[in-house]
């Protein structure tokens, strides 16, 4: 298992909390398109970005820790939460969407050659004021051997 606390080997780009768990293609009632809920995604990045810019060429693969606290007993695919997370931060992605925050494009598209770890686990809560989806975003740094 790879340990993305590991300075040595990953640099940690960008961390925020979204203060709302959904998952892609969701249909139920209120929730949006994916569009939207990638917008939602990088406005709350936007919010989080570290003073200096982001350089994706410093990196050689992109890897994603997600913790979700969803709220009710309805049924919530856990393995369906990544893929909005991810496309969110794809340039391709950035640029069909329209998005006003195409600096936030880490990686062109969201194959395994740009994206090759995900951790995502998750939890029940009790309260809605409690449901949240956590993001750290880490850049795989070049071995210096």
């Amino acid at each position: 298992m790879i340990n993305l606390d590991d300075a040595n080997s990953f640099e940690k780009v960008l961390e925020f909390q979204l203060n709302e768990a959904f998952t892609y293609s969701s249909t139920a009632s209120g929730h949006t398109d994916d569009p939207e809920k990638r917008e939602r995604i990088r406005a709350a990045a936007q919010l989080c970005l570290p003073p200096i810019h982001i350089d994706p060429n410093r990196y050689e693969w992109w890897a994603f820790r997600i913790k979700v606290n969803r709220c009710g007993q309805g049924q919530f695919d856990i393995d369906n939460v990544p893929k909005n997370f991810i496309d969110a931060f794809c340039g391709e992605r950035i640029q069909k969407d329209g998005s006003q925050h195409a600096t936030l494009a880490l990686f062109q598209d969201d194959t395994i050659d740009h994206v090759k770890y995900l951790e995502v686990y998750g939890d029940r809560v009790a309260n809605r004021a409690d449901e949240r989806t956590q993001v750290e975003i880490f850049g795989k740094l070049p071995d210096v051997s």
